[in-house]
């Protein structure tokens, strides 16, 4: 297992094993390199095109190609940039070459560089020539798709005589904290003997696609961010797994044009899609190829086509301000922000919250965000429950037909109608007393968070002309609100948005949740039918440390304190698990960073800590506590950097509870 290095200053005739000797080329490195060995790049643009096609790492020992942007091994910090083009003024047409990486060998895998595409993919995965696809991992990039007609990353497998193959490790290709400008296409060739799990994993990245195709949908989607296609086989592919990934724009988020496996999936979860006109598109109905859960869609025309939604998923609540977008007020007047791009914004009083917060599906959420940050971090997020009234009661007044399906749930499509209960056109006006009545919503009366609010939102409509319809709803026999709807959606059903309930007597609970009864009734109409399709049930309350949605973590951020101090008038306090850096410029001198660390009874988990990252030539430094609570600590991190540089510090509150805090005060450096 040898390392090796490659700078703008190194000779490809050179030995390449120190950074005194680096080769020039990132592609000498690849006709050198066997099984375990690792190339670290130093900053600089690279205008090659690298193929690998020499040798294949093995499981545990895979071929590394590492970019050293921070400079810690070849003392050239910044950015890694490999690109297809000659000049920034090249276009498809004059472009040299057609990507920046070709990866024909398995076990191969690729860290922190910012990869330009040319007249194809701006990295090329060859399945044909690899046979069976395994241990590829892309892992920190940013993949920009050039000018031409191509993707930025491209998973092809095109060939009859070596069908896809399930890979006997738990990674085909895995794609992990990468912004992606442009769009992933798959095109993979079934097996013809029985169905087979390509294991293809795309977790925490930022998928930006192109507002307009490029070509054919099936040859470069660039307006779909994922798009999978079947190019033949018996048996169809399938087996893509999406997790906490942040969609913004484009045409198509995840689609998948052709039949896929309905055995091993394609299936998204903890994600979170902003303006994508259709979030989740499947081109048949091939039921159960293309599945959904714990996934947000804000402002997309239509989230799901094809595509049955997720019981945990959200279609109608907004997400909020994301770092890097909605934060320039910030960048404006202080030159920076304490959002990182794409995290969810979340004020540290939790007066400004985002749902993308504190939802996920923490079973299946990787351990760190895109930037490798651990998760979940903070607490006292807002959490949501979104469900449904569905306990059909009684009729009293007869004035309904079918009076059930306005209680079956089904009620989330606002493309297709779903099942409801209609009026007797001949049967005129109700009252509160004689009325379509329901018991009950499908809440877990035995839940304990503490609940802020509670809201509905009835669907309805009617057939012809204007009717209008009362609600009320109750708890304990007391209405909590009356809702007059004027229902104007003739033949189909729409809403006119979430009602907030009054406070019931004693305060919000789950049980009263659980209990709650709507009654509804016609108080003007002209003869027609109308129609009640059911009721949602919103319910916020306060969560405790859960995974967000998206690619980044949202992070609890620590607070002026003036009560528990080690010294002086201030300290400052974490609630919960959360992270603060910043940057301390260093000699090359023995430097030593120490900070008092706190905690208090509540808290619970791995002790606060110090770290100090990127240290010119010296590996990264951590100090944990090992005192008791309500004690000062100090923790000290020493080291001596080979050359000037900046690191960066970082302190870090491990709290796993729902109430502990974390205190640090009296920062030094000598």
């Amino acid at each position: 297992m040898t390392t090796y290095y490659v700078r703008k200053t190194g000779s490809d005739a050179a030995a390449g094993t120190s950074a005194g000797a680096a080769w020039l080329t990132i592609d000498k490195a690849q006709t050198v390199m066997t099984a375990g060995d690792t190339v670290y790049v130093g900053a600089g643009t690279y205008r090659e095109q690298i193929t690998c096609d020499t040798n294949a790492g093995t499981s545990g020992s895979p071929i590394r190609y590492v970019a050293d942007t921070d400079g810690t091994q070849t003392s050239d910090a910044g950015l890694v940039y490999i690109t297809a083009l000659d000049s920034p003024f090249e276009n498809d047409d004059t472009a040299v070459r057609t990507g920046a990486f070709t990866l024909q060998k398995n076990f191969t895998e690729i860290e922190g560089f910012f990869c330009e595409g040319g007249r194809s993919a701006t990295i090329s995965i060859n399945f044909s020539s690899l046979g069976l696809m395994e241990g590829i991992r892309i892992v920190g990039c940013s993949l920009i798709s050039g000018p031409g007609a191509g993707d930025a990353l491209y998973i092809g497998h095109l060939s009859s005589t070596a069908p896809l193959v399930t890979p006997t490790g738990a990674i085909g290709v895995e794609l992990d904290g990468c912004f992606i400008r442009g769009g992933i296409r798959m095109q993979l060739y079934g097996n013809a003997v029985a169905e087979q799990d390509a294991k293809i994993i795309i977790k925490n990245c930022v998928m930006w696609p192109s507002s307009v195709a490029g070509g054919a949908y099936n040859s470069t989607p660039r307006n779909r961010a994922i798009n999978c296609h079947y190019n033949g086989g018996t048996f169809a592919p399938g087996g893509v797994t999406v997790t906490n990934c942040t969609f913004v724009g484009g045409t198509y988020g995840v689609a998948v044009d052709t039949e896929y496996s309905v055995v091993n999936t394609v299936d998204v979860r903890n994600s979170a899609f902003h303006g994508t006109d259709n979030g989740l598109w499947l081109e048949t109905t091939n039921d159960g190829t293309l599945t959904s859960d714990y996934n947000q869609f804000s402002g997309c025309v239509t989230p799901y086509t094809n595509v049955t939604v997720g019981v945990n998923d959200f279609t109608s609540i907004a997400i909020g301000g994301i770092g890097g977008m909605a934060d320039v007020p910030l960048y404006r007047a202080l030159g920076w922000s304490p959002y990182l791009p794409w995290e969810p914004m979340q004020s540290q009083d939790l007066e400004l919250s985002n749902a993308m917060v504190g939802n996920a599906d923490g079973t299946v959420a990787p351990a760190t965000d895109m930037y490798g940050n651990p998760k979940p971090m903070g607490r006292g997020k807002t959490g949501v429950w979104v469900g449904h009234f569905d306990t059909f009661t009684v009729d009293t007044g007869g004035f309904w037909t079918n009076d059930a399906n306005a209680y079956d749930g089904d009620i989330l499509d606002s493309v297709t109608p779903s099942t409801r209960a209609q009026t007797d056109p001949t049967g005129g006006t109700g009252s509160s007393t004689n009325a379509l009545t329901g018991t009950g919503t499908n809440a877990n009366g035995s839940r304990t968070e503490t609940i802020t609010g509670v809201e509905v939102r009835p669907w309805y409509g009617t057939d012809t002309s204007v009717a209008v319809i009362q609600a009320e709803i109750s708890s304990g026999g007391v209405a909590l609100d009356d809702i007059s709807t004027l229902t104007t959606d003739v033949g189909a059903h729409g809403t006119e948005g979430w009602d907030l309930l009054d406070i019931p007597s004693g305060g919000w609970d789950w049980t009263k949740v659980a209990g709650l009864v709507s009654k509804f009734w016609v108080v003007s109409d002209a003869g027609q039918v109308a129609y009640l399709y059911g009721t949602e049930v919103r319910v916020w309350y306060e969560n405790s440390n859960v995974d967000d949605r998206g690619g980044v973590e949202a992070r609890s951020r620590p607070i002026q304190e003036t009560t528990t101090v080690q010294t002086g008038d201030n300290s400052i306090r974490f609630d919960g698990a959360g992270i603060h850096d910043f940057l301390l410029p260093v000699d090359a001198e023995l430097t030593t960073v120490t900070i008092a660390g706190r905690f208090d009874a509540n808290y619970t988990g791995s002790k606060p800590k110090l770290d100090v990252f990127n240290i010119p030539g010296v590996a990264d430094q951590t100090d944990i506590m090992t005192g008791s609570s309500g004690a000062w600590e100090d923790i000290t991190a020493s080291f001596t950097p080979d050359s000037k540089g900046i690191v960066r510090v970082r302190i870090t509150s491990q709290d796993t509870s729902d109430t502990g805090k974390a205190f640090f005060d009296d920062l030094t450096v000598t």
